[in-house]
């Protein structure tokens, strides 16, 4: 998943959770905001100095 921060349309997409899995929607985006990132960001990746 995108990090929120940077690309506007995955936090919305946090947002609009809330109408999908009702008042366990934050508990939901906490529970992804724990996990460690799997890969690298792209830029770090490929314009790493």
């Amino acid at each position: 998943m995108p990090d929120p921060s940077a690309h506007t349309t995955t936090a919305q997409f946090l947002w609009n959770l809330q109408k999908l899995k009702g008042d366990k929607w934050l508990e939901f985006v906490k529970a992804l905001a724990k996990q460690q990132p799997r890969m690298a960001e792209f830029r770090e990746i490929f314009f790493a100095k």
